[in-house]
């Protein structure tokens, strides 16, 4: 997904890789999305910029991601972020199981830089989350929010909870 399309109102479920994959510069935003991630599934969303092109700035408020457990003998989180990208996650419930909830492993080749309300700065741009729920457990049962690979920046939004979003499946 690259470009400047907005999504409202969006489900993508059972897929094969990822849910959402941002990519190419997308600048848009994307609300009230929802993503079920099975055991073959990969992540509810990659977020990621190409080499050489403008970074993606995505937009993402009140989606509802959900990760089953995997199949496969590697944990993938929820959400994966590569360098290059800035954006935000608002107001956002991930839930189920994985590595992580949120999960940075290419840092990119900028300067990070880091606020008290937002955090995760790759190729000098912002990413931030705020007000969110993430209750994502790993294989050993513990709640594990930020998988982050890159030096010199620090997780943490006081606004994100680890709240039981106590979500059911009803027939």
């Amino acid at each position: 997904l690259g470009g400047t399309v907005n999504l409202k109102w969006c489900s993508s479920i059972f897929n094969g890789d990822d849910a959402f994959d941002v990519a190419m510069g997308y600048r848009g935003n994307m609300q009230f999305i929802f993503a079920l991630v099975d055991k073959d599934g990969d992540h509810a969303a990659e977020m990621e910029s190409m080499p050489d092109l403008q970074p993606s700035y995505p937009q993402v408020y009140g989606a509802t991601f959900v990760k089953s457990q995997t199949s496969s003998a590697s944990e993938t989180a929820v959400v994966k972020i590569r360098g290059g990208i800035g954006g935000r996650i608002a107001n956002t419930i991930l839930l189920g199981y994985g590595r992580a909830a949120v999960s940075n492993s290419n840092c990119g080749s900028g300067n990070p830089s880091i606020s008290t309300t937002s955090f995760g700065t790759f190729n000098d741009s912002l990413f931030a989350f705020q007000n969110n729920i993430f209750h994502v457990r790993n294989r050993s049962g513990y709640l594990n929010l930020f998988d982050n690979a890159c030096p010199g920046i620090s997780w943490g939004d006081p606004l994100t909870s680890t709240a039981d979003p106590a979500l059911q499946l009803f027939p």
